[in-house]
């Protein structure tokens, strides 16, 4: 028979293998793109079968890549790529190289080193050195010489590494930035010459001033030689040697007149635009003289903004008042607070307070709403009028400066008040076509022409105005023989800004008494 056993067979021990243990991820920056080698699989991409001497090899994958990466670090190998690839050129990212660690590619395919290798290689020899030096000394108790100086010291340290153009270069633009760092931070002075980046260095070899020029007060008072201003230095320097040499020696305007012969000396500024503060270059003289534009009002502040900037602009002039037996000032197209005839009494009302608060010998003038205004001084006549071209008629566009600006009709009517025989005009604006002024206002020009035409003497000895920054300078008309004040401030103000020194330049000129 057969004898079934109904026992089952013992168990037998099974020890099952353990699950390896989790590897650490890959890092994520060998999943960049352009890390990746020619061939792997983007994200959703079905693999490709590769065919490698007859047998088919398994395809590149996120998994296979990163256990590459393990066996090669284990190995001591470099970097993944190195390994993965053992045929064709060498893997090279955007420019670092993933065969040749501390190299990149230039843009003619040739292997440089990298600055920062270069640099942990200086710091890591710069290590040893100190180290060694250190444990010579512990050691073997290096000899010191007479000053206490060790003798391994006195080895001169290796040279540098050799650094291309391009390094150096960028080295020295660094240095050159530190420079003016440290410069704005301790002494602001002009004449630390060895703090300025190269370009203001290179400026400091400008042609100086020729000396017939350096005795005007204006001149002798630039304390820098920057080209980026001295350009409107240099023109104004020929223009005042120009002017003294057509000097007769009875002439009755001048940029400087004889001491001996009873004069007044005023000093012109304009166009400050709220930086009267960077007006430091201002001779002494008779008579301070501002042309308008005293704010900025450029369209990024409100109301009570334009009108803190008038604040400090006429707390200016009041101070220029202690220094100056008189101040004439009018207004320009940026002082719109000034302007009552577009813009409402809730703005106009506080800044003509502040006005009626200034001292006493500081004049406000307005041909405008005063027709006929003329003021004395020591004898001398000055008319004041703030009228410009009205931008909207000309070019279409309205501005937020637009205070005084006047159709030419209006203008017309307004100029023609000019009375004959003035000392002084005081206007914003140039007339067109003196000078440079290609901004000026055309009705003014012909009306001032038509004064000359009428008689001698009758257009104003010297007209003094604004508003054209780069016209800056004195210049003399010769179809009405006027003396031609441009005292803008604006473009000097800017120029000098930027290379870190203050001054701008207000103008002199000198006016003989009556008599």
């Amino acid at each position: 028979g057969v004898f079934l056993s109904l026992t089952p067979p013992p168990k037998t021990q099974h020890n099952p293998t353990p699950p390896p243990p989790p590897h650490p991820p890959p890092p994520p920056h060998l999943f960049c793109v352009k890390n990746t080698p020619p061939g792997t699989p983007r994200r959703g991409q079905t693999p490709p079968r590769h065919s490698h001497g007859g047998a088919t090899r398994q395809p590149w994958s996120f998994s296979n890549f990163a256990r590459l990466f393990r066996t090669a670090q284990s190995k001591g190998g470099e970097q993944p790529q190195a390994q993965a690839r053992s045929s064709g050129p060498p893997v090279v990212g955007p420019r670092r190289s993933m065969d040749k660690p501390g190299f990149e590619k230039a843009h003619r395919g040739e292997w440089v080193r990298t600055n920062s290798s270069l640099l942990r290689e200086s710091g890591a020899e710069e290590n040893e050195r100190v180290d060694l030096n250190a444990d010579l000394n512990m050691s073997t108790g290096a000899n010191t010489d007479a000053a206490g100086k060790s003798e391994i010291e006195a080895t001169p340290p290796p040279p540098p590494p050799l650094l291309d153009d391009v390094t150096r270069m960028g080295m020295a633009v660094m240095a050159d930035l530190a420079a003016v760092v440290r410069g704005s931070e301790g002494d602001d002075s002009v004449e630390s010459s060895s703090r300025r980046p190269p370009s203001q260095k290179k400026a400091l070899d400008a042609t100086p001033l020729p000396d017939a020029a350096m005795v005007y007060p204006p001149l002798a008072g630039v304390k820098h030689s920057y080209a980026s201003s001295m350009r409107m230095y240099h023109r104004l320097a020929r223009q005042v040697v120009a002017l003294q040499q057509t000097q007769r020696p009875d002439a009755m305007v001048g940029v400087m007149l004889p001491e001996s012969q009873p004069r007044v000396r005023f000093v012109h500024v304009s166009d400050t635009h709220h930086h009267h503060r960077d007006v430091t270059n201002v001779p002494d003289g008779d008579v301070l003289i501002h042309t308008g534009d005293l704010v900025g009002n450029y369209g990024k502040g409100d109301d009570r903004a334009m009108l803190k900037q008038l604040k400090h602009s006429l707390g200016w002039l009041a101070k220029m008042a202690e220094r100056f037996d008189h101040v004439f000032f009018i207004a320009g197209n940026h002082d719109t607070m000034l302007d009552r005839r577009q813009y409402p009494e809730s703005f106009t009302a506080s800044a003509y307070q502040m006005i009626g608060q200034l001292p006493s010998n500081v004049t406000y003038l307005d041909a405008e709403a005063n027709p006929g205004q003329i003021v004395k001084y020591r004898g001398l006549s000055l008319y004041g009028c703030p009228v410009v071209v009205s931008r909207l008629e000309t070019q279409g566009s309205r501005y937020y400066s637009n205070a005084f600006e006047r159709t030419r009709a209006e203008r017309r009517r307004i100029f023609e008040q000019i009375p004959d025989h003035l000392d002084l005009l005081l206007t914003h604006t140039p007339p067109l076509g003196s000078g440079t002024n290609v901004h000026g206002c055309g009705e003014l020009a012909r009306h001032l022409h038509r004064m000359a035409k009428r008689g001698e003497g009758l257009a104003p000895k010297v007209h003094c105005f604004g508003h054209e920054h780069s016209s800056f300078g004195l210049v003399q008309n010769e179809l009405t023989g006027t003396l031609e004040v441009n005292a803008a401030q604006e473009d000097l103000i800017r120029y000098e800004r930027k290379i870190g020194v203050r001054g701008a330049c207000a103008l002199t000129f000198d006016v003989a008494l009556p008599g």
